[in-house]
């Protein structure tokens, strides 16, 4: 009898320390989410069942939300991971927007009002090892909305919803603010290399700007933080997604939201030098939406619609090499990719029609499995934490 309770013990003490393990992430159900409000995570930090041992860990914002997963071994054909754990933030009348990495374990959640319904926006909430950690208030604003995040550094650029697109310059390090900047137009995409963050612009005209162009390439200097509008001869109406090669090209992924347009007849990739210098336009195929590159200069581009950008009945990757500007092969089986993130010798590729992440190992060119978000609800936005690879 004491060795069937020692047994047991054991068996409970296991079952605590991988956070409720699933072998095959292919299986997770919705139901079998962990759900909290972010107001009892700050209340009781101690309820999520965060491990200690994951390998990454992966936020995604979902319908207002963030969801976060584990994974704590990835072999092909087995992904083990733990129970989703969903944060709810509309519980604590807060709706999320866009996530970043703030540092190596903390990301950033832009919280804003919707239509003035919510009185709890206007901030930045900072999650920290699967709990809050911290909360950045704005005040005489709409509330933050895109984030430019240079870890290195330990800067993030937020994005404010106010008119004049006014940027606040938060110190990651202790979350406080340390100045300001203004962009004119609305922020995209972005990218940086070893002394500058590269953004693309688009809208400028809509916020009444007359001295810039309505589409254009931003330079911030990430030691300095002064802005440059470079003199981009071709600057495309549609940019989606913007990436540095590793030999320093800049590559902007290029596609109209609407369909049936003269835009639509040509999917581009756009080539441009460090100094906003048009280079060339290369043909893709339908629905690009965002871009990876590797540091071998291996990108990869998804293509999350079908018949148009977002349907999410897309089902490819397309893999890129920048060091010769061609197309090299593609990959498929995913269900609307969005968001392209790429971790040691992974990709992970957020899939919107089917609210999954799928991992591509990017040695081979293999898709070595799928996990769950354990809902329904088609995700924004995806975020990745190497913790212990």
């Amino acid at each position: 009898m004491l060795r069937i309770k020692s047994l047991f013990i054991i068996i409970g003490f296991v079952y605590l320390l991988t956070g409720c393990v699933h072998n095959n992430s292919n299986i997770i159900k919705s139901e079998e989410q962990q759900v909290i409000s972010l107001d009892d995570m700050i209340n009781q930090p101690n309820k999520v069942s965060y491990n200690t041992l994951s390998k990454y860990d992966i936020y995604s914002s979902v319908a207002g939300n963030i969801n976060l997963i584990q994974v704590l071994n990835i072999e092909k054909n087995h992904i083990q991971t733990t129970q989703p754990i969903l944060i709810d933030f509309k519980k604590s009348d807060r709706i999320t927007g866009a996530i970043a990495l703030a540092s190596k374990d903390k990301i950033y959640c832009s919280v804003f009002e919707e239509g003035g319904k919510f009185g709890n926006g206007k901030r930045i909430i900072a999650l920290k090892d699967g709990t809050f950690c911290n909360e950045i208030y704005f005040k005489n604003s709409a509330g933050p909305g895109e984030i430019i995040n240079d870890v290195e550094r330990n800067r993030a650029y937020v994005c404010m919803k106010s008119k004049g697109n006014p940027v606040n310059i938060i110190d990651t390090s202790t979350d406080a603010v340390v100045g300001k900047m203004d962009i004119k137009g609305f922020m995209q995409s972005f990218d940086l290399n070893e002394t500058n963050i590269y953004a693309a612009i688009y809208g400028a005209e809509k916020m009444d700007y007359k001295d810039v162009p309505d589409c254009y390439l931003l330079r911030i200097n990430r030691t300095t933080g002064k802005a440059e509008v470079l003199p981009s001869n071709n600057a495309n109406k549609f940019p989606q997604d913007l990436k540095i090669s590793p030999n320093g090209k800049i590559y902007t992924v290029n596609c109209p939201l609407l369909y049936h347009t003269e835009e639509t007849k040509e999917f581009k990739l756009s080539v441009y030098d460090l100094a906003g210098n048009f280079i060339k336009d290369i043909m893709v195929d339908p629905w690009p939406y965002h871009i990876a590159i590797d540091t071998n200069g291996i990108a990869y581009i998804s293509h999350r619609g079908a018949e148009e950008l977002y349907d999410d009945r897309g089902s490819q990757i397309t893999v890129f090499d920048t060091n010769q500007d061609k197309v090299i092969s593609n990959i498929t089986g995913f269900h609307g990719p969005s968001d392209l993130i790429i971790k040691d010798h992974f990709l992970f590729v957020l899939n919107n029609g089917s609210s999954s992440i799928t991992v591509v190992d990017t040695n081979s060119g293999e898709i070595w499995g799928s996990i769950s978000l354990g809902s329904n609800t088609p995700p924004d936005s995806l975020v990745v934490l190497a913790k212990n690879p």
